[in-house]
């Protein structure tokens, strides 16, 4: 009888593929749809959601991306009918429109202005700027230095102009502004001393920054640029002649763009996940950092409203020689974006500010409770009864069944399997702590101390660079076969990730909170405890959350190489003798760690965080 179920087997898979087929062929092509983009940044993370996370797909759309060096490229490229849709700039929307321009905006995309100042190294020396100045000192100290933009009338070019005619400057007698094009051109004047510094959005700062050629200066993000808060930065356009043509796959798009903002607000973490290929060449810690601070900026749903067209030609007005005015209704199409969420986000309200909520501002899921739990447990005792009866009817000894991995660790709760998992528990919770505390303690110091953090990087990244799992042999040499080489590789785990989340905590500390207790007279252990340390623990509660799951991996990568006792010894034993059964045992054991583990993290967060919780 068992011998027939290959054959059964391969005859349902074979009738399901030509089903397949028959049902593709049937179905719709997908539409194209034509999107010009400019160099990769995280105001496009909703962007790169929809596409990594499938939400184009999902509207029936297949997408092109065709890459342009700036705005008033990506304006050309819609205006001439090349491209269907791009995500850009309002303001370059609106200044096309006022021209007499074929361009409309359909849905919102990045709701807060990122746009960064990073200075060089000899540039600071020589205008004396430091973080801790006001706005209004950075800005008289940029006297003299050379600049870099994008393109003439791009947003790097009106923040560069904003700073300072707002303060009763000319720019163009202050500072020379340089038209430097693409990203790599910045970054390679910045190294070559061609410029003086740049303005543009994440990755481009922090990757300067990490190749030590200077530090950022002026940081929109953290609100020490009154000039533009609430104004929004990206939106999705194409052109009134491509929406009246193609409504339907602007609709398709613009719902694309509502469900990866959906997603983005009802699981960060998964949305991290998808955004994080989009910027492979990044550190990690360095990616977290700016996504988390990016993240504050999202838009919560796709309808761009009269108040941040009114407060985009305010800030327009604030540079452009020419007086510009907009009436919404031919800058905006907001139909699409409210059919959209009409459809999707169901009326669930966002926050005043209309971009992502936190965690904590969030409404409750009308789909949690009891009713998640149920369907929880029935996917997981039907995954099970499928491995289960796969198990029963195969002849292979590497599949075994739920019912044996469960007699294997019952067996072993009546052994010695609670000194393995005390064991790995001890080694991985020892790790952890010292990792934390000595990350925390470098982050705080060199992050604090800018001409330390400068002498120290180059160590710093080198031994980062070091894949860590190679120090085993050396830590086994050195601390022998019992727990400390495990204790040792955890904390060194540990350490790096903390320290970046913790040092990168502190360099987005609001400059201006301090300079207004060190006028009060306080001291530094006063401005650590009122400014710096609050302002810090969200990043260091991010950076432990992050490390957590990789402790339990070093841990049992550590025993497995080399051990007498823990989870990782008894994985290496059962995959030694083949005993496929005690090997997926161990897994399980050790997923249901991890699960603790993750419940463990969020449940600290909560506590660590509940003051800003209530005060939100």
């Amino acid at each position: 009888m068992r011998r027939r179920w290959p054959r059964v087997c391969a005859a349902l898979v074979i009738a399901a593929s030509l089903t397949g087929v028959f049902v593709g062929a049937a179905a719709a092509a997908p539409q194209k749809l034509t999107i010009c983009m400019g160099p990769g940044a995280f105001f496009y993370i909703i962007h790169y959601i929809a596409e990594g996370g499938g939400f184009f797909k999902e509207e029936g759309l297949t997408t092109e991306t065709i890459d342009v060096p700036s705005g008033p490229a990506q304006v050309a490229a819609i205006m001439g009918g090349s491209v269907d849709v791009g995500p850009l700039g309002l303001q370059l929307v609106v200044q096309a429109t006022a021209q007499g321009g074929d361009m409309v905006a359909i849905s919102a995309g990045y709701n807060a202005y990122p746009i960064t100042l990073v200075l060089s190294n000899d540039a600071i020396k020589k205008s004396g700027i430091a973080r801790a100045m006001t706005i209004d000192e950075k800005v008289k100290r940029l006297h003299g230095l050379r600049l870099g933009v994008t393109t003439p009338g791009s947003g790097t070019d009106d923040m560069a102009r904003i700073i300072f005619k707002t303060r009763g400057m000319d720019p163009d007698r202050e500072v020379t502004i340089q038209p430097l094009g693409t990203t790599d051109s910045m970054l390679a004047a910045l190294q070559q001393g061609a410029t003086d510094g740049f303005f543009y959005t994440s990755p481009i700062p922090e990757l300067a920054v990490t190749r030590g050629l200077g530090q950022i200066m002026i940081e929109p993000l953290t609100g020490e640029v009154p000039e533009v808060k609430g104004v929004p930065y990206i939106i999705l356009a194409t052109s009134h002649a491509t929406l009246e043509k193609k409504r339907p796959l602007m609709l398709a798009a613009v719902r694309a763009y509502t469900r990866a903002m959906q997603f983005v607000r009802e699981k960060p973490d998964e949305a991290r996940r998808i955004t994080r290929p989009f910027f492979k060449a990044m550190d990690e810690a360095v990616f977290n950092a700016a996504f988390d601070k990016y993240a504050t900026g999202l838009p919560a749903e796709p309808v761009i409203t009269p108040d941040q067209l009114a407060k985009t030609v305010s800030f327009m007005n604030l540079v452009k020689k020419s007086p510009v005015s907009a009436n919404y209704d031919d800058v905006v199409y907001p139909d699409l974006g409210r059919e959209a969420a009409k459809q999707i986000l169901a009326a669930r309200p966002a926050d005043r500010s209309g971009n992502v909520m936190t965690t904590a501002a969030r409404p409750s899921n009308p789909g949690s409770g009891l009713g998640i739990v149920i369907w929880q447990i029935v996917v997981g005792v039907l995954l099970l009864g499928v491995w289960e009866a796969a198990g029963y009817l195969s002849e292979s000894p590497w599949i075994s069944r739920p019912s044996l991995i469960a007699a294997t660790i019952v067996h072993w709760l009546f052994g010695d399997l609670y000194i393995h998992v005390a064991t790995t528990a001890a080694e991985m919770g020892t790790g952890l702590v010292l990792g934390t505390v000595f990350g925390i303690a470098a982050g705080l110091v060199l992050g604090r101390s800018p001409t330390l953090a400068i002498i120290l990087r180059p160590i710093i990244f080198a031994l980062y660079s070091v894949p860590l799992i190679s120090l085993a042999p050396l830590l086994i040499m050195f601390f022998g076969l019992d727990m400390m080489p495990k204790i040792v590789l955890v904390t060194v785990v540990v350490f790096f990730l903390i320290f970046f989340n913790t040092f990168a905590g502190v360099e987005a500390v609001d400059r201006d909170l301090i300079t207004s207790l060190q006028l009060m007279g306080s001291n530094r252990r006063e401005q650590f405890q009122k400014v710096i340390a609050p302002a810090c623990m969200a990043w260091i509660i991010g950076g432990i959350k992050i490390a957590l799951p990789y402790a339990l991996v070093a841990t049992t990568t550590g025993e497995m190489l080399s051990a007498r006792r823990g989870l990782g010894f008894l994985l290496s034993e059962a995959a030694s003798q083949f005993n496929t059964t005690a090997l997926y045992a161990v897994l399980f054991i050790l997923m249901l760690m991890g699960l603790i583990v993750s419940e463990a993290a969020t449940r600290l967060e909560q506590w660590m965080l509940r003051w800003r919780h209530a005060a939100e």
